[in-house]
C-alpha cells in the first residue's frame, strides 16, 4: 500500500475506500493467484508468490493482484445496483485476454480490471528506474489487448448511461497509459515483439473460432 500511495495517490485513495479485507489464502513457489467474488464485496483474496525475493517482483506481484481485484470489486458493487450493459449473454465474443469465446461483459469485466492495472505498473516502471525486458514486454502485450478489446467493446457493447461513463473513464486511463509508454522511449524491438505476440494469439483464436464477433 505504500508504495501505491507513492506511485498514484488517486488510486491508493480510491482502493482504500473499496477494500476492507485482505483474506490471505497461501503461498507457492512459482504461482501468484488472486479472487474476488460478486458474493464478497470489499474482500481480496490473495496467494503469495515466495520463490523469488527481488524485491521489485514481489512488489509488482502484489499491486498486480490489488488493482486488478479491487476494479472488479468495484465493477461487481456498481453492478448490484446499476445495469451496466444491455447485450444478451451469448458467448460470441472475442476476447484477446482468453483463447475462448467470452460474452461482452467478460471483455468489458476484465478491460476494466487491466487497464488501471498496467497503468500502475507501468507507473511503478518509470517511478523506480527499473530495466527489465521481460516485464516491459508483459505490459505492453496487455497495452495492446486492452486497445483490441476496446475496440471490441467499442463495436458491440450497449451500455447504459452508467456503463457509459465507466467505458470512458477506462478510456481516459488508457490515454495515461499510452503518454507513459511515449515517456519511457521503449526501443523498437520490444515493442514489435509485444505486438507479435498478440497478433499471434489473434490468428489463433480466429482460427479455433471463426464464428465470433471480432
Amino acid at each position: 500500500f505504500e508504495y501505491l500511495k507513492n506511485i498514484d495517490k488517486w488510486i491508493y485513495d480510491e482502493l482504500n475506500f473499496i477494500i476492507q479485507k485482505i483474506v490471505p489464502i497461501w503461498t507457492e513457489e512459482r504461482i501468484h493467484n488472486s479472487a474476488s467474488y460478486k458474493e464478497a464485496v470489499w474482500h481480496l483474496y490473495m496467494w503469495l508468490t515466495t520463490w523469488n525475493q527481488d524485491k521489485n517482483f514481489l512488489v509488482i506481484q502484489c499491486l498486480e493482484a490489488l488493482i486488478h481485484e479491487s476494479s472488479h470489486n468495484k465493477l461487481n458493487l456498481v453492478n448490484k445496483f446499476n445495469k451496466i450493459l444491455l447485450n444478451n449473454y451469448d458467448l460470441k465474443y472475442y476476447s484477446a485476454y482468453r483463447p475462448d469465446a467470452r460474452h461482452v461483459w467478460w471483455v468489458f469485466l476484465w478491460i476494466h480490471a487491466f487497464v488501471p492495472t498496467i497503468y500502475t505498473l507501468f507507473k511503478y516502471y518509470k517511478v523506480n528506474n527499473i530495466s527489465d525486458n521481460h516485464l516491459l514486454e508483459k505490459l505492453l502485450i496487455y497495452n495492446i489487448k486492452n486497445s483490441l478489446s476496446l475496440k471490441v467493446l467499442n463495436k458491440h457493447a450497449k451500455f447504459t448511461d452508467i456503463g457509459n461513463d465507466i467505458i470512458n473513464e477506462v478510456k481516459y486511463v488508457m490515454n495515461l497509459t499510452n503518454n507513459l509508454i511515449k515517456d519511457l522511449n521503449i526501443d523498437s524491438r520490444t515493442l514489435w515483439l509485444a505486438k507479435e505476440k498478440v497478433i499471434k494469439h489473434f490468428k489463433e483464436v480466429q482460427k479455433n473460432y471463426p464464428h465470433l464477433e471480432y
